[in-house]
């Protein structure tokens, strides 16, 4: 009786913690259409706006009201650019995993596949095995 087992290779799977290249890609295009250069992408980023903000004075009232509404507007739109850029991030992410988490079911599926096949032809050999040891007795 001859043994065949045929395996497929399994994949080895790292979770990468490197920044995606399509979100690095993303970030330099938003940097090239954005008029200050600074597209935020981290909480820092929006950290840093804040502490460059600066705000008009006027004689009476302390600071300008259209000002102020212009640049909470602007910190508004820093917010939700940010988390726009970090859904698409993590969108990406998601993909990739659940991509991973479908290999890795179907690999699981296989090995088990495997393993029953194996344990049965072992359990075979074993009878065989047997057998032969009786009739040499």
């Amino acid at each position: 009786m001859t043994l065949e087992y045929k395996t497929e290779p399994v994949k080895v799977y790292e979770i990468d913690t490197k920044p995606d290249t399509a979100v690095v890609e993303e970030k330099k295009r938003l940097e090239e259409f954005s008029d200050a250069g600074n597209i935020p992408t981290t909480m820092e980023d929006i950290s840093e706006i804040i502490k460059k903000m600066r705000f008009k004075h006027v004689l009476v009232g302390g600071v300008d009201d259209a000002d102020v509404w212009r640049k909470v507007e602007k910190l508004d739109e820093a917010y939700r650019t940010l988390l726009a850029f970090r859904q698409e991030e993590f969108g990406r992410i998601c993909a990739r995993l659940e991509q991973q988490n479908k290999d890795l079911r179907k690999q699981l599926i296989q090995l088990s596949y495997d393993y029953s096949n194996t344990y049965q032809q072992l359990e075979k050999l074993k009878v065989e095995l047997e057998d032969m040891k009786e009739v040499k007795s």
